[in-house]
């Protein structure tokens, strides 16, 4: 009786340690009409849900590292009792992803948008900064030649002076 108790129990307490381990590569080949052998079912069943669980967030986390916030669950049904509140956070995670990625989308337009004035705005300071450069140039050689008209007229009236004063000393 004890080695018919035994093998099941120990069958059991090696698949929860493993569990504890994290390996859910587990399997219980015990079968029993009896208590053990529903307690072995059961653990089985936990097992197969916490696969199932896992993988779709795998999935989830998954399709969040490629920019994809949509929670589908393959499995929603697996999510009862204690899991349920897991697939809320999730969803509630993406949701908060999805504001997010919708708020950096529209200050991205904005931004944008912003750069594009500016960069207006700068052609057009280059373009006003040409403008007067040029006015500048045509002033300068303006004045250059108003420059040399008064040293030419300077020049011409120092000779009439000196041919006035030749004159008058005859």
């Amino acid at each position: 009786i004890i080695r018919l108790i035994k093998i099941p129990i120990s069958e059991i307490q090696n698949a929860a340690i493993k569990m504890a381990e994290g390996d859910l590569d587990v399997k219980i080949s015990y079968t029993s009409k009896d208590e053990l052998g529903v307690l072995a079912v059961q653990v089985g069943r936990l097992i197969h849900k916490l696969q199932l669980i896992i993988e779709d967030e795998n999935q989830f986390l998954a399709k969040m590292a490629e920019g994809d916030f949509t929670v589908d669950s393959t499995c929603e049904e697996s999510y009862t009792g204690g899991f349920y509140p897991l697939l809320v956070s999730f969803r509630g995670i993406a949701d908060k992803l999805n504001d997010t990625m919708l708020q950096i989308s529209q200050s991205s337009a904005q931004v944008a948008g912003g750069a594009d004035q500016v960069s207006n705005g700068a052609q057009a300071l280059a373009q006003g900064a040409t403008e007067q450069a040029s006015s500048v140039q045509e002033l300068a050689a303006t004045i250059d030649e108003i420059s040399n008209k008064v040293n030419q007229n300077a020049d011409s009236a120092r000779q009439a002076s000196k041919a006035a004063d030749s004159v008058s000393v005859k």
